[in-house]
């Protein structure tokens, strides 16, 4: 802008205004946190979920809005029983456990927080089994007892099925045409553990 005055000696004076006008200027901003961190805009510090407005003053004195969103998510608490037999094991984060017990794990969820894992762990026994047979040594086509003594109650399975009278017993006979190792596999039915024993016969 340019304007023409009158001095007092009745000179013209010509004032230049060269004028800028900076716009208010408007920030939208989103954050997401975890429970106990805090976001801070100016001198003014937030910490729960909401949506917020400050105000603030720009370079040239001029009003600046930041509109915050913000969303804090709560620590996660998860609470696992799991049973297992012994020799297995769970796995949780990067952690293997084994033993009875109460375990806390703390890991991280997809947001960075905090993620609490509180495992009651319970190991049940395998069985203590022996297989037996009345015969190591036979003639081709010769019969053996087979046999396997156990403590408890539990379901059983020889192999080869094919080579013995009733694979799901305790004690069934084969008949042994080559040399052959028998393996049975007892369940216990409560616990579903299990463990496996074998005898040769030559």
């Amino acid at each position: 802008y340019s304007q023409i005055l009158s001095t007092s000696l009745d000179c013209d004076s010509i004032i230049t205004l060269t004028l800028i006008v900076h716009p208010n200027v408007s920030i939208d901003i989103l954050r997401e946190i975890c429970e106990g961190d805090s976001v801070t805009i100016g001198t003014q510090s937030f910490k729960e979920t909401g949506n917020y407005t400050v105000k603030l003053l720009g370079s040239f004195r001029c009003d600046s809005t930041v509109n915050l969103s913000l969303t804090v998510h709560p620590p996660k608490s998860t609470q696992l029983e799991r049973t297992i037999c012994a020799g297995d094991s769970v796995m949780i984060g990067n952690q293997t456990f084994k033993e009875d017990g109460n375990y806390v794990v703390i890991l991280n969820t997809s947001k960075g927080c905090d993620s609490t894992v509180f495992l009651t762990l319970n190991v049940n026994s395998t069985p203590v089994i022996n297989a037996s047979v009345d015969k190591s040594i036979v003639l081709p086509g010769e019969a053996v007892q087979l046999d396997v003594t156990a403590s408890g109650s539990y379901s059983f399975n020889w192999t080869p099925a094919g080579a013995v009278s009733n694979p799901l017993i305790a004690n069934p006979t084969a008949i042994v045409n080559t040399p052959t190792w028998f393996v049975v596999r007892a369940s216990d039915i409560t616990t579903e553990c299990a463990s496996v024993d074998s005898v040769f016969v030559d």
